[in-house]
């Protein structure tokens, strides 16, 4: 299997990649080596990875199975977000996904917003 290395360039100090379901965690600025294939959906997204240094870069052993949240856990944190109010969503949502919503947007439309991050990324 050929690997290609990686290097995450996001904001967060530390980050677990989950939107390949890959569950590989990160340094901000650390280059690993990972599938070519995995390698290429992840460079995608220019704003968090870049090419990283072969030399530099530690390689990963991805589990057959990545860990996922259970349906039951996703559907609390959805419940969950069903009870807060409009200070509470965006707090969440800055907190778990670096994500803003403009002061102008009515409640519903947050709290829908906030549920889209959750269904898109999972529970962080």
């Amino acid at each position: 299997m050929q690997q290609t290395a990686v290097k995450y360039i996001g904001l967060r100090e530390h980050y677990v990649e989950g939107c390949y379901g890959s569950r590989i965690e990160f340094a901000h600025g650390e280059s690993k080596l990972v599938p070519s294939d995995l390698a290429a959906k992840l460079l995608r997204h220019s704003d968090v990875y870049a090419p990283g240094e072969e030399e530099k870069a530690s390689a990963v052993i991805i589990p057959l199975k990545p860990q996922k949240e259970t349906e039951e856990e996703v559907q609390d944190v959805r419940d969950a977000i069903q009870n807060m109010d409009m200070k509470s969503l965006k707090e969440f949502a800055k907190t778990h996904y670096r994500r803003d919503f403009h002061p102008s947007q009515k409640l519903e439309t947050v709290r829908k917003g906030v549920i889209q991050l959750v269904d898109l990324y999972g529970v962080n």
